[in-house]
């Protein structure tokens, strides 16, 4: 949203299902513009738009599985959305994993950051692509590659485990299935939960929001989930340590300036993944510290050191999105 204050427009962008009850809606019915007050940002909350988190108006009668919020311009858009997945999920009753997903046009690609049969972490990755009955299918793979501290794309390795599927529940819940193992996941939610879009803006440079998949083109076989929630940036990281097994590292990061977050990195082991979960398993180290710094919306620079037993590892890599559907998926 903009970071200046100045007077802000909306501008609806209604799909051909969304009816709205004209006489709910300030002025102009179902196509509008609207002249608000000063706002530093506006935000929504199902079917209630807020400016600067105070309720400016609420819609009523709208037969929408979803409702946007975006840019178009110096305008802000509120659309009918199609469900985005894009985002941080988890179980709440069993902390300790979580999934990264990024949801472009009719293909998912996720992250699964659990933990193997010696508790250590073990990411799997999949890119499903969407069925006729609207489930994401796809072949998951563990990746070994090169150490974070020296990359060698010869290094890296793909080894098939399962079929996956990814099924929609509805837009705030996700069911994850591989071999004989299921879970149900909801949205992690640490602050203002953002609405993700594809391809409703084509410059991902103008993006003030960052959750999406990131990665370093030249480093193909790692990358980091970033999930922005208002001032705090929530990474995971999935890499491969120094011996060249699957790494995730954790790390919550909070606004230290405009376009930078920082805070320290965490590693975490557990139950495996094919195993009941048992919380008395899950334990969090800290390991070193991560700063993010934003040059726009689809440019970054990681940097991290990581601490191991018997060396101290400080580097920083750029970073941009990755857009395997174009023009990919924002968050705002």
């Amino acid at each position: 949203m903009s970071r200046r204050k100045s007077p802000c427009r909306i501008i609806t962008a209604l799909c051909a299902t969304l009816s709205l009850a004209t006489s709910s809606l300030p002025a102009h019915g179902a196509t509008y513009l609207l002249n608000l007050p000063e706002c530093t940002a506006l935000s929504l909350a199902g079917a209630t738009v807020y400016c600067d988190g105070s309720l400016l108006f609420t819609l009523a009668g709208v037969d929408c599985p979803r409702l946007a919020l975006g840019r178009q311009g110096d305008d802000y858009t509120l659309v009918c959305a199609t469900p985005n997945h894009t985002g941080l999920w988890w179980d709440p009753a069993e902390s300790g994993w979580g999934m990264s997903v990024a949801h472009q046009g009719d293909i998912v690609f996720a992250v699964w950051f659990v933990y193997g049969d010696t508790g250590a972490p073990l990411w799997l990755v999949m890119t499903g692509y969407k069925d006729a009955v609207g489930k994401y299918v796809g072949t998951v793979y563990m990746t070994t590659g090169p150490s974070f501290a020296a990359f060698d794309a010869a290094q890296v390795r793909l080894h098939p485990i399962d079929e996956g599927v990814l099924t929609p529940v509805d837009s705030e819940t996700l069911e994850f299935r591989l071999g004989n193992v299921t879970k149900r996941m909801t949205r992690q939610t640490f602050g203002p939960q953002p609405a993700c879009n594809f391809g409703t803006v084509p410059d991902p440079r103008s993006a003030v929001n960052y959750t999406d998949l990131w990665w370093n083109p030249n480093e193909s076989g790692w990358g980091v989930g970033l999930t922005h929630q208002g001032d705090t940036l929530f990474a995971a990281w999935f890499t491969y340590d120094l011996d060249g097994t699957p790494l995730w590292l954790v790390a919550t990061l909070p606004r230290a300036a405009a376009d930078v977050f920082t805070g320290m990195l965490y590693q975490t082991t557990g139950p495996a993944y094919a195993a009941p979960f048992d919380p008395m398993k899950v334990t969090t180290t800290p390991t070193g510290t991560a700063t993010l710094t934003f040059a726009n919306g689809n440019a970054a620079t990681l940097a991290y050191t990581v601490n191991r037993a018997s060396s101290s590892v400080a580097q920083s890599k750029p970073i941009t999105r990755q857009v395997f559907v174009a023009p990919g998926a924002v968050c705002g």
